[in-house]
């Protein structure tokens, strides 16, 4: 089916909490964010589940100079299961484990290198905190417009976000090009750290009503 034609509003942020964190090459060790395991495939989330699995697996038996994978569950998924990724840190004890419910997403996130994710907010906030940070994609998998500022250097599709982890994590001069990308997109995400707009010219604009079929479409990423 054709998309929707959709109109996207940016608003900014009120409650991320941005620390910068820029020196974080030298831990060589990489979060995964928001991992579940999805019951079904609707739109496309079951693929992208899967493709993060596969690229877990590969980044762990590739030979890079990946120190540690820090897999984080989203937290308000309902029917988690974990068992596929509780196989991968049985496999591999040494580098891998399942973030434990008592570390904040802080303390995984300055504990970290870079990051890479779906569509989770935790990307955005790796991102304003100069991390650099991944948006896995698959060929048919969803994601929303307001993101779009994040493409198309850091959203990629399983191979191109294997082989970015790898001189990201690898590379110091790569690292510190991801890390200005991500800062870059990051503003333009929160519009230069401004917060949400509250103003009465805001919400005129998010309560029109209006015919969606005058507007331009948009592509989704």
């Amino acid at each position: 089916m054709p998309e929707p034609r959709v109109e996207y509003i940016s608003g900014g942020c009120l409650i991320d909490n941005i620390s910068p964190l820029l020196d974080q090459f030298a831990q060589q060790s990489l979060l995964m964010v928001d991992v579940p395991n999805a019951p079904g495939n609707f739109l496309g989330l079951e693929d992208q589940c899967q493709a993060m699995l596969r690229l877990a697996e590969k980044l762990l038996t590739a030979d890079l100079p990946l120190r540690r994978l820090v897999i984080r569950p989203h937290p308000y998924w309902y029917n988690l299961n974990l068992e596929a990724w509780q196989r991968l840190v049985r496999e591999h004890p040494t580098r891998c484990e399942i973030s434990h419910p008592a570390w904040s997403l802080d303390d995984d996130l300055r504990r970290s290198s870079a990051v890479v994710g779906i569509l989770s907010g935790v990307l955005t906030v790796a991102s304003a905190c100069g991390l650099p940070a991944i948006f896995l994609e698959t060929e048919h998998g969803y994601a929303t417009g307001d993101l779009a500022c994040f493409s198309p250097r850091q959203t990629l599709l399983p191979d191109a976000a294997f082989c970015e982890i790898g001189k990201i994590l690898s590379d110091r001069n790569a690292y510190a090009e991801a890390q200005s990308e991500a800062l870059k997109n990051a503003r333009e995400y929160y519009t230069n750290g401004g917060n949400l707009d509250l103003s009465g010219a805001f919400f005129e604009r998010l309560l029109r009503v209006e015919s969606v079929g005058n507007r331009p479409p948009h592509n989704l990423q």
